[in-house]
Parts: structure tokens; C-alpha cells; sequence
């Protein structure tokens, strides 16, 4: 896979309001999968640092989120 990698993120709280959203680009050239998992991770971190101790990730990618849960 060639070019830039790039996430994005959105926070809701318990009601569904947006409460935090962000996005970033790395240039480093990953494949799908990776890229879905290094997403994950960033939204993790972002979580762990706002003082979130818990959380639901919504992905498109079921083989990342396969090996998390």
C-alpha cells in the first residue's frame, strides 16, 4: 500500500452527543488491517488520556475487532 494513512475519531457520551472528535494523518504506508488497528489504538489512547475509563469501539473492520474482544 502506497501513500499517507489517515483516522478519524468521534467520542459520544451515554445519550449519543458528541463530546470529542479528531483526525490525523501519518505519512507511513500500511495495509488495511494495520491501519484499522493503529486507528484503534490512537482512539484508545485519546480515551485512556481524556480520563475515560470505559468505552465501546465501533469499527468497519471485524478482523481487528475480532482479536480485541
Amino acid at each position: 500500500v502506497n501513500g499517507p494513512t489517515g483516522w478519524g475519531l468521534v467520542f459520544k457520551d451515554h445519550n449519543s452527543v458528541t463530546t470529542f472528535s479528531a483526525c490525523k494523518r501519518d505519512d507511513i504506508s500500511v495495509d488495511p488491517i494495520m491501519a484499522e488497528a493503529l486507528g484503534i489504538r490512537w482512539a484508545i489512547q485519546l480515551a485512556r488520556d481524556q480520563g475515560l475509563n470505559s468505552v465501546s469501539i465501533f469499527s468497519n473492520a471485524s478482523t481487528v475487532v475480532d482479536c480485541i474482544n
